[in-house]
């Protein structure tokens, strides 16, 4: 390829950028005000509470004092373990992260899922051992009606910037479940008793695997320990847990 066609393929592709950033200018995540760079604008960076420091190992969620090299857990993951191994959120679900979670759950914003993953896998460095990148599924008739699982689209970008193998369908839900809006832990953790299970298609190549498990948001944490368990009782190696937003614990 001659010099002269590469510095010309060079200036059309930054032409293309440049028109595409002028028709397409880039978005706030959150409320969709023009930004001059991907992100979140002013008002709702201030409004979002990024998960930084020092977290429990287990279940993400901010602690007080200082980072230390060896893995510490907050009191409700001492009292009742979780069903997995290690698990992490990038931002609290208020604020800025309340607004994009819903956008990207009701609104069809398919392309939030990009930049969220990339904020993901930024707060989830620690738990990217993975062989499988698996979502929680939506049970089928829920999926006909949103038209898409949203957990699906973030762990299929974090999967494709991680080079690590993903399988949408390795779970299932055996059964539609309540939604779980208003209710407390122990009725969320018996709303999701039997509720998931594995594709059959799939027994024989999960076991012995590392599971990456893959959610928009993290509450008590009933359906990620289904979908944990289900694993678990299925062969699979260390299931890892990875959300873009976590409701926060009370300190």
């Amino acid at each position: 390829m001659s010099q002269a066609f590469r510095n010309f393929g060079s200036r059309a592709k930054r032409f293309s950028a440049t028109l595409v950033s002028a028709l397409y200018p880039p978005l706030c995540l959150a409320c969709g005000e023009e930004l001059s760079e991907d992100g979140f604008c002013a008002r709702c960076w201030s409004e979002t509470q990024f998960i930084l420091g020092t977290v429990c190992d287990s279940c993400g969620t901010p602690l007080l004092g200082e980072k230390l090299k060896e893995a510490i857990h907050c009191d409700s993951c001492l009292k009742q373990p979780a069903e997995w191994q290690r698990g992490r959120a990038a931002a609290l679900y208020d604020g800025g992260a309340a607004k994009v979670i819903m956008s990207l759950k009701y609104s069809d914003r398919w392309d939030l899922a990009g930049p969220l993953a990339d904020y993901m896998i930024t707060a989830g460095r620690d738990v990217l051992v993975a062989d499988i990148v698996v979502p929680v599924p939506l049970h089928w008739r829920r999926l006909i009606s949103r038209k898409y699982n949203q957990a699906a689209l973030l762990s299929g970008k974090i999967s494709q910037r991680e080079s690590l193998l993903h399988i949408p369908d390795l779970l299932v839900r055996k059964k539609r479940t309540v939604v779980q809006k208003g209710m407390d832990r122990d009725t969320r953790f018996e709303n999701q008793t039997e509720a998931i299970g594995i594709n059959r298609k799939y027994e024989d190549l999960i076991a012995g695997k590392r599971i990456l498990l893959v959610d928009d948001v993290m509450t008590t944490g009933a359906t990620l320990s289904a979908c944990a368990l289900a694993l678990k009782n299925a062969g699979s190696g260390d299931v890892n847990i990875l959300v873009f937003a976590r409701v926060a614990k009370p300190l």
